[in-house]
């Protein structure tokens, strides 16, 4: 249901002459908890969505963002690596906290936080891997490999964390400068949508998007926020951000492979196309 529901919004927004669009309609197919007018994730919104349309069992979602990982471990004595294949519709990156910037005065950017998600680590001495070659637990390093790039990363900036003392959420703040170009391996990535958390902390704020055209590297920056929509600063992704845009965070990162083959035009049934139609025409009596 919820794909017939998206393709019906999806071809409002096409067609509309009205400055915005209702989702309500939509809605109707999500849990409760989304027609309270409360704040909700939006990474736990995004999987929710993908888990409704097929996850990646299905091609809708596994051609456009599915990727694979593997999950490298190698035996320090004997140098067998052991493989574990997974596969990924977003990747989780860490971000440091602002007390570790200050004190490295390194500015994190997407590229490096990618980097080290995927870089080689060497596991505790007291953290034993079991190597079959060895038939024994020896002491190992690990790395991840992204095999199978996607079509579209997506990529979360893990901004909230569990504060044991606290026992809440907290939101780091940290600047990161948001690159315009990422690479991975052979293949490079375009950024075209940013989904951004205002807010002095985890349980409050709000969400706007930051975007473009996906396909159209020369096409204008827009900021969407709710029913208003106007030019971009995009001095939020430098890692520069004004003083009035501190507590405004990129938080999900959309990227297009620049290899991907280019997207169909969307065809939209005559049928719908005819009812839509009469359905805006309506709006303006």
């Amino acid at each position: 249901m919820l794909v017939q529901l998206l393709q019906r919004q999806m071809a409002k927004m096409s067609l509309t002459k009205h400055k915005h669009t209702d989702i309500w309609e939509m809605l109707q197919s999500f849990p409760p908890v989304y027609r309270s007018g409360e704040q909700q994730d939006v990474t736990e919104t995004i999987r929710f969505i993908f888990d409704k349309l097929g996850s990646f069992d299905q091609p809708l979602i596994r051609e456009v963002f599915g990727g694979e990982l593997a999950e490298k471990v190698k035996c320090r004595v004997c140098g067998t690596v052991k493989s574990r294949m997974e596969t990924f519709t977003d990747l989780v990156l860490a971000v440091p906290s602002e007390e570790q910037v200050m004190r490295t005065r390194i500015l994190p950017t997407t590229q490096a936080l990618l980097e080290e998600r995927l870089k080689f680590e060497s596991l505790d001495a007291d953290c034993l891997v079991h190597c079959d070659t060895c038939q024994s637990n020896q002491q190992a390093g690990k790395w991840c490999e992204i095999v199978s790039p996607p079509q579209h990363l997506c990529i979360c900036l893990n901004r909230f964390t569990f504060n044991m003392e606290k026992m809440d959420f907290t939101k780091e703040k940290t600047p990161v400068r948001v690159d315009g170009v990422l690479k991975i391996g052979p293949f490079e990535y375009t950024l075209y949508m940013v989904i951004v958390h205002t807010g002095k902390d985890a349980t409050s704020g709000h969400y706007y998007a930051v975007g473009r055209r996906a396909e159209h590297q020369d096409e204008a920056w827009f900021t969407m926020d709710d029913s208003q929509i106007k030019s971009a600063d995009l001095s939020l992704l430098s890692g520069a951000p004004t003083e009035k845009m501190k507590d405004d965070n990129p938080y999900v990162l959309f990227y297009r492979c620049s290899q991907a083959p280019p997207t169909p035009p969307t065809r939209i049934p005559e049928a719908l196309y005819r009812e839509l139609q009469k359905e805006d025409a309506k709006r303006n009596e």
